[in-house]
């Protein structure tokens, strides 16, 4: 009778020796204790081909908070400090090359020795490897609707709103999937429990029953646009009296503009039926956010540009948020994660970097001359 001994061998990293000389030291303890003809399984740490130990650690944080919320809150953040303070993964390719760097050394002429013990090593590892990728990207569907230069699929990602809020969930470890509809479908949609995400919303207290708000990642700077040459001033509402005002169906502009009822709000479904209702003389005034009337006049009514004006005073500034729908399970978590995943694209210097790209991108397209631009770019920081 044969009886066949199997024997566990747990060796032990410090993190300050997780570097590839390390585990070959590593790799060599284990030759040691290993049978001819034995093979050893390896439970490692593996990134992605590339990927950082900030990127790895930030991906694996973003997990452990969207997956283990049975855990509290107080351990998840022992354990989010242990992985941070311990973990020194190094992708599949170069711990299958610390492993044959260091048998071929040893064992040049006994590859039978070898072969079971790599193949162990590339089988687990490679399943690591698979596993990580899996287990990172969470697909979203997150609805909007046409709002250039924020929202735009003709733009570089999508435009400028839709660049940073797909970085900011993949940075949580998810994958947004979006949908671009009109407003009031969009709205309606989430509403309803169509859609569950809305990608860039202002803030109301009618919306905040219905809506779950993120942290803000962009600022509207909501102005005035009147045909150039005509006397209308803008200080207080009363000074709009009497008028007729283009506004967008079931925007949320100013709580007092928005229940003013001194003057006509003529709503369109869009921004640029409203620039040429002004045009035309149909409307005296239009308004929305200074960048977005900038570069649809920009598109569409180029030829056109001398003879619109912006009023100098803002109607109002506002900040830009995702809206997650209360209806949805996990509104909590999804706007926590991506407020998360917002702070590390600040952090790191993504947030600017996509806002400089979109800024040069948007003036570069604009018609309309730079002495009409005032004040700092509408679009940029939130404010507080």
């Amino acid at each position: 009778m044969t009886s066949k001994l199997t024997s566990t061998l747990t060796v032990t990293i410090r993190s300050s020796d997780s570097s590839q000389d390390g585990k070959e030291r590593a790799f060599a303890k284990i030759h040691e204790r290993l049978n001819p003809g034995g093979a050893t399984l390896v439970y490692d740490l593996v990134s992605r081909a590339g990927e950082t130990r900030e990127d790895y650690i930030s991906h694996l944080h973003a997990d452990i908070d969207r997956a283990w919320t049975r855990i509290p809150e107080d351990q998840r953040a022992s354990i989010r400090d242990h992985v941070r303070d311990n973990d020194y993964p190094l992708d599949f390719a170069r711990n299958r090359m610390c492993a044959w760097q260091r048998h071929r050394r040893l064992v040049p002429a006994s590859p039978r020795k070898t072969a079971p013990l790599l193949t162990g090593i590339a089988f687990i590892v490679a399943l690591l490897a698979v596993v990580a990728f899996s287990v990172h990207a969470r697909e979203l569907v997150v609805s909007t609707s046409i709002w250039p230069p924020y929202v735009d699929p003709k733009l570089p990602g999508q435009g400028l709103a839709l660049s940073i809020v797909t970085a900011a969930f993949q940075r949580a470890g998810y994958e947004p999937r979006i949908e671009i509809h009109d407003w009031e479908r969009t709205l309606g949609g989430v509403r309803s429990g169509e859609y569950g995400i809305v990608a860039a919303a202002w803030r109301s207290p009618d919306r905040i029953r219905d809506f779950e708000f993120s942290d803000p990642y962009l600022a509207n700077q909501l102005k005035f646009l009147k045909r150039h040459g005509t006397t209308i001033e803008f200080e207080t509402l009363e000074d709009l009296n009497g008028l007729r005002v283009g506004v967008v169906y079931e925007y949320v502009y100013e709580q007092e503009f928005d229940e003013a009822t001194g003057f006509v709000k003529a709503p369109e479904t869009h921004i640029v039926p409203n620039v040429m209702q002004l045009l035309e003389g149909n409307i005296d005034l239009t308004v929305d956010d200074e960048r977005t009337l900038r570069y649809e006049i920009s598109r569409h009514f180029g030829e056109h540009r001398h003879e619109l004006e912006f009023l100098p005073k803002p109607l109002a500034l506002r900040d830009l948020h995702v809206a997650v729908s209360r209806t949805h399970p996990d509104h909590e978590t999804l706007v926590r994660d991506f407020n998360r995943g917002l702070a590390e694209i600040r952090r790191d210097g993504t947030y600017r970097k996509l806002l400089r790209k979109a800024n040069e991108e948007i003036w570069k397209q604009s018609y309309l001359p730079k002495s009409a631009r005032s004040g700092k770019d509408a679009g940029d920081e939130p404010h507080h």
